[in-house]
């Protein structure tokens, strides 16, 4: 780490077990030193980071201090916690200072980590919001494949060459794979989803295409049965203008009472898809407001043709006078 530092246009450098947005490695239940028997966390995630990982990628450190670049021979092996931790389990004071097991029982075997600092929340899953987190110093338990985050000022991949060149100085055995800037990691997270949702985005506009030609074919019908008692109408003094009136308010009903209908039926299944948004929430009123403005405009759009039609009939043709 610091070899690559070192070189032209690198601003820092940090390692870790796991990318924002990749998941988590482990997690496990734990406790605080001083509490209860019946007091205990659960399910908190892992990772494992050098203190350069904080400062590369721009968390913070909000409470009590980093890490040390080097642990001694018989240090006990550091770690932060995150906000979102803190938040859950001290709303009412700090955890700097004090130790944690990774334990919901601890006991004389167990090992105790000193808890140095507090850090910012990152997101793990691209999808869920931050969850409770201990960060241990990465020395505790270095594993086989380590991702390497650098900032630079410079084009991210023209430095690669030259950090390649530094780590084949260490050890020529040990390969670099997987390059790519954060945005690439991001983008690949969201890969999957992103598929899924631009495939239930065809089936929406397919959807969205049979309900235009379904709502088109219906009022062309209804428009085309009522051919008898329009010409009657215009006969009697009615107006291209009222007919229009008449109809498309006859219309409007229709899709007033179908958006009204979609709106609940939404509102009922949208829970399904709740693992699928980031950002908005199942029954956001915008969303369902632009959703049923759109589907208003295209149902519109379809009846209009019929009746502008219809508005233009020869009564004497209608009614078969000569």
């Amino acid at each position: 780490l610091p070899r690559i530092e070192a070189l032209p246009g690198v601003l820092s450098a940090g390692a870790g077990r796991r990318l924002p947005y990749t998941g988590f490695a482990w997690s496990s239940d734990f406790s605080i030193e001083g509490w209860g028997p019946d007091e205990y966390g659960i399910e908190v995630r892992h990772r494992e980071v050098t203190p350069g990982y904080f400062k590369t990628l721009g968390v913070p450190v909000v409470d009590g201090s980093n890490f040390p670049l080097l642990l001694g021979p018989n240090e006990r092996v550091p770690v932060v916690v995150n906000q979102a931790l803190v938040d859950r389990y001290f709303p009412n004071g700090s955890p700097v200072g004090r130790r944690i097991a990774f334990s919901r029982s601890p006991d004389s075997t167990s090992y105790w980590y000193p808890i140095v600092g507090v850090v910012g929340n990152e997101r793990m899953d691209i999808i869920a919001g931050p969850q409770p987190e201990i960060i241990s110093h990465l020395a505790g338990d270095t594993p086989n494949v380590m991702r390497f985050v650098v900032k630079t000022d410079v084009a991210p991949l023209s430095v690669v060459s030259a950090i390649r060149n530094e780590l084949a100085q260490l050890d020529a055995e040990i390969p670099m794979v997987r390059i790519r800037t954060m945005d690439e990691v991001a983008g690949d997270a969201l890969a999957a989803d992103r598929f899924l949702m631009v495939l239930l985005g065809v089936f929406a506009a397919a959807a969205l295409a049979m309900a235009a030609i379904g709502v088109y074919g219906v009022a062309a019908q209804a428009v085309r049965s009522r051919t008898r008692e329009i010409g009657i109408r215009m006969a009697l003094g009615a107006s291209a203008r009222d007919i229009t009136q008449a109809l498309i308010a006859r219309g409007l009903t229709f899709v007033g009472i179908g958006i009204v209908l979609g709106i609940v039926g939404s509102a009922l299944a949208s829970g399904a898809l709740r693992n699928l948004l980031f950002g908005v929430e199942p029954n956001d009123p915008l969303t369902l407001m632009v959703v049923a403005v759109v589907l208003a405009v295209v149902a519109i759009s379809a009846t209009v043709v019929p009746v502008w039609r219809a508005a233009r009939l020869d009564p004497a043709k209608v009614l078969n006078v000569e």
